[in-house]
Protein backbone atom coordinates (compact mmCIF):
# COMPACT_ATOMS: atom_id res chain seq x y z
CA UNK A 1 0.00 0.00 0.00
CA UNK A 2 1.35 3.51 -0.77
CA UNK A 3 2.10 5.50 2.10
CA UNK A 4 -0.90 7.95 2.78
CA UNK A 5 0.16 11.60 1.72
CA UNK A 6 -1.30 14.66 3.67
CA UNK A 7 -2.20 18.40 1.78
CA UNK A 8 -2.72 20.90 4.26
CA UNK A 9 -5.61 22.80 2.57
CA UNK A 10 -5.12 25.86 5.37
CA UNK A 11 -2.74 27.82 6.00
CA UNK A 12 -1.54 31.61 5.94
CA UNK A 13 2.12 32.73 5.65
CA UNK A 14 3.74 36.05 5.88
CA UNK A 15 4.44 38.80 8.40
CA UNK A 16 1.14 40.49 9.85
CA UNK A 17 0.22 42.53 11.80
CA UNK A 18 -0.51 41.53 16.11
CA UNK A 19 1.45 38.72 15.67
CA UNK A 20 3.05 36.68 18.89
CA UNK A 21 6.37 37.01 18.58
CA UNK A 22 7.19 33.61 18.28
CA UNK A 23 3.90 33.02 15.42
CA UNK A 24 6.19 31.43 12.16
CA UNK A 25 5.50 33.52 9.67
CA UNK A 26 8.32 32.89 7.05
CA UNK A 27 7.64 29.79 4.29
CA UNK A 28 11.19 27.95 5.43
CA UNK A 29 9.14 28.03 9.13
CA UNK A 30 6.20 26.22 7.49
CA UNK A 31 7.89 23.59 5.89
CA UNK A 32 10.02 22.81 9.16
CA UNK A 33 6.57 22.19 11.02
CA UNK A 34 5.11 19.89 7.98
CA UNK A 35 8.59 18.51 7.81
CA UNK A 36 8.27 17.23 11.64
CA UNK A 37 4.40 16.31 11.18
CA UNK A 38 4.73 14.21 7.70
CA UNK A 39 2.61 16.63 5.69
CA UNK A 40 3.81 16.53 2.42
CA UNK A 41 2.36 20.20 0.97
CA UNK A 42 0.10 22.59 1.68
CA UNK A 43 -1.79 25.45 -0.34
CA UNK A 44 -1.51 28.60 1.49
CA UNK A 45 -2.24 32.26 1.07
CA UNK A 46 -0.52 35.66 2.54
CA UNK A 47 -1.18 37.41 5.63
CA UNK A 48 -0.74 41.14 3.72
CA UNK A 49 -3.12 39.69 1.21
CA UNK A 50 -5.69 39.27 3.74
CA UNK A 51 -4.46 42.66 6.01
CA UNK A 52 -3.37 45.08 3.60
CA UNK A 53 -3.56 45.00 0.11
CA UNK A 54 -4.64 41.86 -2.10
CA UNK A 55 -3.03 42.32 -5.39
CA UNK A 56 0.34 43.31 -2.95
CA UNK A 57 -0.10 40.06 -1.27
CA UNK A 58 -1.09 37.97 -3.56
CA UNK A 59 2.36 38.64 -5.77
CA UNK A 60 4.47 39.05 -2.36
CA UNK A 61 3.25 35.35 -2.03
CA UNK A 62 4.41 34.06 -5.43
CA UNK A 63 8.03 35.75 -4.59
CA UNK A 64 8.42 34.14 -1.21
CA UNK A 65 7.24 30.73 -2.00
CA UNK A 66 8.90 30.78 -5.43
CA UNK A 67 11.82 28.29 -4.72
CA UNK A 68 9.52 26.17 -2.42
CA UNK A 69 7.35 23.90 -4.62
CA UNK A 70 5.67 21.96 -1.97
CA UNK A 71 3.71 25.46 -0.83
CA UNK A 72 1.09 25.58 -3.50
CA UNK A 73 -0.02 29.64 -4.05
CA UNK A 74 -3.81 30.64 -3.02
CA UNK A 75 -5.06 34.26 -4.03
CA UNK A 76 -6.84 36.13 -1.88
CA UNK A 77 -9.78 38.17 -4.30
CA UNK A 78 -12.16 40.97 -4.27
CA UNK A 79 -14.66 41.98 -6.42
CA UNK A 80 -13.04 43.84 -8.93
CA UNK A 81 -15.63 47.15 -9.24
CA UNK A 82 -13.20 49.43 -7.88
CA UNK A 83 -10.54 48.19 -9.62
CA UNK A 84 -8.19 47.26 -6.45
CA UNK A 85 -7.54 44.41 -8.65
CA UNK A 86 -7.99 43.12 -11.98
CA UNK A 87 -11.50 42.07 -13.84
CA UNK A 88 -12.23 38.68 -14.06
CA UNK A 89 -11.64 38.38 -17.87
CA UNK A 90 -8.26 39.16 -17.30
CA UNK A 91 -7.29 38.00 -13.88
CA UNK A 92 -8.29 34.56 -13.90
CA UNK A 93 -6.28 33.76 -17.47
CA UNK A 94 -3.26 35.48 -15.91
CA UNK A 95 -3.74 33.09 -12.03
CA UNK A 96 -3.91 29.91 -14.21
CA UNK A 97 -0.60 31.33 -16.21
CA UNK A 98 1.02 32.61 -12.75
CA UNK A 99 0.18 28.50 -11.57
CA UNK A 100 -2.52 29.52 -8.90
CA UNK A 101 -5.63 26.89 -8.84
CA UNK A 102 -7.88 28.18 -5.10
CA UNK A 103 -8.50 31.22 -4.37
CA UNK A 104 -9.83 32.70 -1.02
CA UNK A 105 -12.35 35.43 -0.12
CA UNK A 106 -12.67 37.28 3.00
CA UNK A 107 -16.71 39.28 2.40
CA UNK A 108 -16.49 40.37 6.03
CA UNK A 109 -13.25 41.68 6.67
CA UNK A 110 -12.79 43.35 3.02
CA UNK A 111 -16.29 44.92 3.72
CA UNK A 112 -18.17 43.06 0.48
CA UNK A 113 -21.31 41.13 -0.08
CA UNK A 114 -21.56 38.22 -2.03
CA UNK A 115 -24.52 39.12 -4.05
CA UNK A 116 -24.56 38.08 -7.56
CA UNK A 117 -24.44 42.11 -8.27
CA UNK A 118 -21.15 42.50 -6.65
CA UNK A 119 -19.85 38.86 -6.91
CA UNK A 120 -21.28 37.59 -9.67
CA UNK A 121 -18.89 38.75 -12.62
CA UNK A 122 -16.03 36.81 -10.39
CA UNK A 123 -18.18 33.55 -9.30
CA UNK A 124 -19.27 33.28 -12.46
CA UNK A 125 -15.68 33.11 -13.62
CA UNK A 126 -14.60 30.70 -11.01
CA UNK A 127 -17.37 28.51 -11.52
CA UNK A 128 -16.34 27.96 -15.53
CA UNK A 129 -12.87 27.12 -14.79
CA UNK A 130 -13.87 24.91 -11.75
CA UNK A 131 -11.42 26.94 -9.44
CA UNK A 132 -11.85 26.07 -5.84
CA UNK A 133 -13.25 29.30 -3.91
CA UNK A 134 -12.13 28.66 0.24
CA UNK A 135 -13.81 31.25 2.75
CA UNK A 136 -13.76 30.80 6.42
CA UNK A 137 -17.53 30.71 8.68
CA UNK A 138 -16.27 33.31 10.43
CA UNK A 139 -16.61 35.81 6.57
CA UNK A 140 -19.62 33.97 5.66
CA UNK A 141 -21.76 31.38 8.02
CA UNK A 142 -22.91 27.77 7.20
CA UNK A 143 -26.81 29.15 5.20
CA UNK A 144 -25.15 32.10 3.50
CA UNK A 145 -22.39 29.36 2.02
CA UNK A 146 -25.17 26.58 0.98
CA UNK A 147 -27.13 29.74 -0.75
CA UNK A 148 -23.75 30.71 -2.29
CA UNK A 149 -23.13 26.80 -3.23
CA UNK A 150 -26.74 26.57 -4.72
CA UNK A 151 -26.76 29.51 -6.97
CA UNK A 152 -23.07 28.61 -8.70
CA UNK A 153 -23.53 24.77 -8.21
CA UNK A 154 -20.50 24.13 -10.60
CA UNK A 155 -18.52 26.00 -8.36
CA UNK A 156 -16.41 23.90 -5.67
CA UNK A 157 -16.96 25.57 -2.51
CA UNK A 158 -14.11 25.14 0.53
CA UNK A 159 -15.66 26.47 4.28
CA UNK A 160 -12.71 27.05 6.09
CA UNK A 161 -13.16 26.81 10.15
CA UNK A 162 -15.91 25.20 11.11
CA UNK A 163 -16.35 24.02 14.15
CA UNK A 164 -18.89 22.13 16.60
CA UNK A 165 -22.29 23.43 17.52
CA UNK A 166 -23.23 24.46 14.00
CA UNK A 167 -24.56 21.04 13.06
CA UNK A 168 -28.11 21.62 13.02
CA UNK A 169 -26.98 24.16 9.94
CA UNK A 170 -23.84 22.01 8.72
CA UNK A 171 -25.52 18.98 8.03
CA UNK A 172 -28.53 20.04 6.40
CA UNK A 173 -26.22 22.56 4.19
CA UNK A 174 -24.48 19.35 2.60
CA UNK A 175 -27.57 17.78 2.02
CA UNK A 176 -28.12 21.06 -0.03
CA UNK A 177 -24.99 21.71 -1.83
CA UNK A 178 -23.00 18.82 -3.02
CA UNK A 179 -20.33 21.51 -4.07
CA UNK A 180 -20.12 22.45 -0.43
CA UNK A 181 -16.74 20.98 1.31
CA UNK A 182 -15.55 21.78 5.16
CA UNK A 183 -11.84 22.00 6.06
CA UNK A 184 -10.78 20.29 9.22
CA UNK A 185 -8.57 21.94 11.76
CA UNK A 186 -11.28 23.11 14.03
CA UNK A 187 -14.08 20.25 13.14
CA UNK A 188 -14.02 18.81 15.72
CA UNK A 189 -17.17 16.91 18.17
CA UNK A 190 -18.25 13.47 19.62
CA UNK A 191 -18.49 10.77 16.36
CA UNK A 192 -19.03 13.99 13.69
CA UNK A 193 -16.28 12.52 11.15
CA UNK A 194 -17.90 9.19 10.96
CA UNK A 195 -21.45 11.44 10.77
CA UNK A 196 -20.09 13.36 7.48
CA UNK A 197 -18.55 10.42 5.88
CA UNK A 198 -21.79 8.45 6.36
CA UNK A 199 -24.24 11.23 4.91
CA UNK A 200 -22.27 12.46 2.29
CA UNK A 201 -18.63 10.99 1.82
CA UNK A 202 -15.37 11.34 2.73
CA UNK A 203 -14.79 13.43 -0.19
CA UNK A 204 -16.17 16.69 1.03
CA UNK A 205 -13.35 16.44 4.08
CA UNK A 206 -10.53 18.83 3.01
CA UNK A 207 -7.96 18.29 5.78
CA UNK A 208 -6.25 21.43 6.76
CA UNK A 209 -4.24 22.75 9.90
CA UNK A 210 -5.24 26.25 9.97
CA UNK A 211 -1.13 27.19 10.65
CA UNK A 212 0.06 29.15 12.22
CA UNK A 213 -3.04 29.98 14.44
CA UNK A 214 -4.05 26.11 14.87
CA UNK A 215 -1.18 23.30 15.06
CA UNK A 216 -1.97 20.22 13.20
Amino acid sequence: MPELQFFDGCAMVGWRNARHPETIWHPDDFLRDYEYYGINAALVHHAVAVQYHQDYGNRRLLEEIADRPRLVPQWVLLPHHTHEIAPPDELIPEMLELGVRAVRLCPKTHNFPTSDDICGPLLEALQEHRIPLFVDVSELDVPAAAQLCERYPELPVVLCGVAWGVDRALEPALDRAPNLHIETHAFQGHRAYERIVNQVGAERLIFGTGLPDCSP
